[in-house]
């Protein structure tokens, strides 16, 4: 992916959220500069990707009023502040067993679970995306759930086109088709172990 193709399809995303008068647009906060980015990280090497997601908004708000699902970019998916990221990372990774110092927190459920990036760059997938959760019985608690973050927004951007994901016109919560989610998910990811689990779907 070159340089300039990640911020493009976030544009993209922003710009289909707008069409949807998606209530995530209140909950996303202002981007910040590489400079302030490198800093919060601790100078920490991450993929260009991660710097870009950041540059583009530093998260969202999770201080305002809401049902779970307004904070959701997609399932599950709620997107952490590169300084809310870094205390969960200075605080689990290399502490927690199923957590080393490699993968690095992007996104949350605001329940418990998490979804780490690879920052291994001497990595063959670095930058591929996990799913962390200890509640987890069809896995054990960390598998792979996107490929890329590439793939990730182009598996997000779909889901709202094709209507595997829609907000709820009542409540603004985000909801699902779950059989569609699959489907489009699989396509986007084919690298990652999790979407093997629905084999019957």
């Amino acid at each position: 992916m070159s340089n300039q193709a990640f911020p493009k399809l976030l544009e993209e995303f922003e710009s289909l959220l707008n069409n949807l008068n998606a209530p995530i647009l209140k909950k996303l906060t202002k981007g910040t500069s590489v400079e302030e980015i490198n800093s919060t990280l601790e100078y920490r090497w991450v993929p260009e990707e991660i710097v870009q997601l950041y540059s583009w908004h530093d998260g969202t708000n999770i201080q305002d009023k809401g049902l779970l699902g307004e904070f959701w970019i997609f399932r599950m998916g709620s997107f952490m502040s590169s300084a809310r990221a870094m205390r969960f990372y200075k605080k689990r990774a290399g502490i927690d067993p199923h957590w080393d110092y490699l993968k690095f927190p992007i996104f949350e459920s605001l329940g418990g679970e998490l979804f780490l990036v690879d920052i291994d760059k001497s990595s063959s997938t670095v930058g591929r995306i996990y799913f962390y959760s200890v509640r987890a019985v069809d896995f054990d608690t960390v598998i792979s759930v996107y490929d890329s973050l590439e793939a990730l927004f182009l598996t997000i951007i779909d889901c709202f086109r094709q209507r595997a994901y829609f907000y709820n016109v009542e409540s603004g919560n985000l909801e699902f088709n779950d059989e569609l989610v699959i489907k489009i998910s699989r396509k986007y990811n084919p690298n990652s172990r999790f979407w093997n689990i629905f084999k019957n779907q």
